[in-house]
């Protein structure tokens, strides 16, 4: 039944359709799925479903992140998910410190491996949650949707524990005294990242 339903998706939505045989074709000629956004390249998609919503950077977002023209001080991208606004950023700001922060295992190995796949060596990852305390945090780290990932009270089977630092913690810790960006993609726990960056 999900057979058909997917042959009616693929025939019915051109652009579905487009990035199915992209997807495909990249595998077949790089042994990998590979996607090329806003001058950036993007890897390590986990199936075709996070390749076709990878798109997380809309046309005013983009516009914006490329003629904005931000002030001093270091980028923060809380969530970066597989690096898309660190790699537009690293790009723009090559001279800039820029601190992407992804808790979920799968997908910061994803995240690193974009940054190396785009030669970009001087961005500087972190495996850890942003929140409202500094310790542990439990996520939903569920291998199929990394997109949709987030900190929750629920525990299910892809339930992991996390370290977690806020971000007054952290600027604390590194000596950072200015913020020229600070991006925020968290899947509802925006609150929590503000009350720890006071």
């Amino acid at each position: 039944m999900s057979l058909i339903k997917n042959v009616r998706t693929l025939l019915t939505s051109p652009a579905t359709m487009k990035d199915y045989v992209l997807y495909h074709a990249s595998k077949l000629s790089r042994g990998r799925a590979e996607k090329c956004l806003h001058g950036v390249r993007l890897s390590s998609f986990i199936n075709f479903s996070e390749f076709h919503t990878c798109n997380a950077v809309s046309h005013e977002e983009r516009r914006f992140l490329e003629s904005y023209e931000f002030g001093e001080g270091v980028i923060l991208d809380v969530g970066a998910n597989l690096g898309l606004v660190s790699l537009i950023l690293a790009k723009k700001f090559p001279d800039r410190t820029i601190y992407p922060f992804e808790p979920n295992p799968s997908t910061f190995q994803a995240l690193e491996s974009n940054l190396k796949l785009n030669g970009i060596n001087d961005v500087r990852c972190f495996e850890l949650a942003i929140s409202e305390h500094n310790g542990q945090a439990q996520f939903n780290a569920d291998p199929r949707s990394r997109a949709t990932n987030k900190i929750t009270k629920e525990k299910d089977e892809h339930h992991v524990s996390v370290p977690c630092r806020t971000l007054d913690s952290f600027l604390e810790q590194y000596k950072i005294e200015k913020v020229a960006l600070l991006k925020v993609d968290v899947e509802g726990h925006e609150q929590g990242i503000f009350e720890g960056a006071r």
